[in-house]
């Protein structure tokens, strides 16, 4: 009998693989998203909010939290101990955030104004974060470690608003705990949380959402020193306009999954677009596609560095970049300490098998890869 997950997961695989940009380099591109972004703040924050009865149990809520000195230095420790026949170290394209809500201040206005503090604030409020926004710093320095957009904040603000207007519970009892990461259906989305930084549900919040965006970025430049060449729309929910919006402040890349969410204003559903690497819009902005996945936090039981290796196998035998999906969850260790020990033997398991069996592999960034697709186009 043929096992129908299995061939849709074989064809799937290849199906993405099969149009846009072709290369005779071998390269792998790793994409990690959500650094900078608050999660859960802690382990006694989680237990109070489980206790609560607020649905934190999946993964992004459970294990992950904003970066500390330790997750970083330890990534950084195996990022530095691999090396390319090119004398490359591998690199984390890290999509960032760089800022998160003010409790305090939103509080105090009683829940009628929002505020942010830059990432930089937050960081200093963790304990073991005080050297974490100048570990961000020197990884870009060292090319392991590279900055780009992943939006203001992984929030969207509007929406977050309102259900703290009106008194949500559990929207309220997380803020309570200094934070917005949990899964709800009160706010009667379209996604069972708010996460999605440019999702709408009307011309106001459309107007908003953009708003914060290019806001975000030119805070991104003043922080870091550099312009982000691409942008990662958080949850993969954007719209058209946006792509205009970005085009015009210097966003060149627009990374995703091969899936767009477009928002429908008065509909609970969003349009769909799919892309393809290299694919090009009516902007001059390129598409970048992810075609691999190493995410072994999300579930254990899969043999993740088996799996990647075998994607990133078949994207080469389609003479496609590898592109691997790998989100910051996987290297955070402040809520279960097991959860980086683990995963970054893993990963050191995937970066040495990757080199072993490609010598000729190169490790770039999303910008790189970018600009090897516009040259040739």
């Amino acid at each position: 009998m043929i096992n129908l997950t299995a061939l849709r997961l074989w064809v799937n695989k290849r199906l993405v693989n099969i149009p846009g940009w072709k290369t005779s380099e071998k390269l792998v591109v790793i994409e990690s998203d959500d650094w900078g972004a608050i999660r859960m703040p802690s382990v006694e924050v989680l237990r109070k909010m489980q206790t609560a009865g607020i649905s934190v149990d999946d993964p992004f809520s459970s294990l992950d939290s904003l970066e500390s000195n330790d997750d970083l230095e330890r990534l950084f420790e195996i990022l530095t101990s691999k090396k390319d026949n090119f004398d490359s170290n591998p690199i984390i394209s890290a999509n960032c955030v760089i800022a998160n809500p003010d409790f305090q201040s939103i509080m105090e206005s009683d829940y009628n104004q929002y505020f942010f503090e830059l990432i930089t604030e937050t960081f200093k409020r963790y304990p073991n974060h005080d050297k974490s926004f100048n570990l961000w710093k020197k990884g870009l320095e060292n090319n392991i470690f590279f900055p780009q957009y992943h939006g203001r904040e992984h929030l969207n603000v509007v929406q977050w608003m309102d259900q703290l207007k009106k008194g949500a519970r559990d929207y309220r009892i997380a803020f309570s705990f200094n934070t917005y990461s949990i899964n709800s259906k009160e706010a009667g989305e379209k996604r069972n949380n708010l996460q999605a930084a440019l999702d709408y549900n009307n011309a106001f919040q459309k107007q908003r959402v953009h708003e914060l965006v290019v806001e975000g970025l030119e805070i991104f430049e003043s922080l870091l020193g550099i312009k982000s060449a691409a942008f990662t729309p958080p949850c993969n929910v954007w719209s058209p306009e946006t792509e205009e919006i970005l085009s015009m402040k210097g966003i060149k890349y627009i990374k995703s999954s091969k899936t767009q969410n477009i928002p429908k204003p008065g509909n609970m559903h969003y349009s769909k677009k799919y892309h393809y690497n290299g694919q090009r819009n009516e902007f001059g902005q390129h598409y970048q596609v992810r075609n691999c996945l190493f995410e072994p936090a999300l579930n254990p039981r899969i043999d993740w560095v088996d799996a990647c290796l075998k994607s990133i196998e078949i994207a080469f035998s389609w003479h496609k970049p590898a592109i691997i999906s790998c989100h910051r969850l996987n290297f955070i260790g402040s809520i279960n300490n097991a959860n980086r020990t683990d995963n970054l033997i893993l990963f050191d398991r995937l970066l040495t098998g990757i080199i072993k069996k490609w010598p000729d592999v190169r490790f770039i960034d999303s910008s790189t890869l970018g600009e090897k697709i516009m040259s040739c186009n």
